[in-house]
């Protein structure tokens, strides 16, 4: 999933993402290998060090880096390569008193073995192991 994602490079959004998979540019490595995509010799050249980059802290392990440059609602990419490294939280509320909200969390993978009670996560990145 991580590989397949394009959003996590300055000035690249949903539809230039869509605009390289229409043309069959599928993951980080088509996009290295292609001649003929769709955008400007000056934005190709610009996004190749930065997929070396990506590669390097996908190997590496560390899922920091791409929090800090994805959009929050593209995490969902995470999941498949740093699923044990992450926390699932679970908020159930009515938002009518603070007395009847429970935080759930799950260790990553564990879905079987929660824990609840009051957690405060300041930022996403907080919740992946480090």
């Amino acid at each position: 999933m991580l590989k397949n994602t394009f959003c996590h490079i300055q000035r690249i959004g949903l539809a230039t993402e869509n605009k390289l998979w229409s043309a069959g540019i599928h993951d980080w490595e088509i996009f290295n290998q292609s001649a003929g995509i769709p955008l400007s010799n000056k934005k190709v050249a610009s996004i190749i060090p930065v997929l070396e980059e990506s590669t390097r802290h996908l190997a590496t392990g560390n899922p920091h880096y791409f929090i800090q440059y994805l959009p929050v609602n593209q995490y969902w990419r995470l999941f498949p390569h740093f699923r044990n490294t992450i926390a699932y939280v679970d908020i159930e509320t009515t938002g009518l008193e603070n007395w009847c909200n429970e935080i759930t969390t799950i260790p990553g993978g564990h879905p079987k073995s929660p824990t609840c009670g009051h957690l405060k996560i300041p930022h996403p990145a907080a919740a992946f192991k480090t």
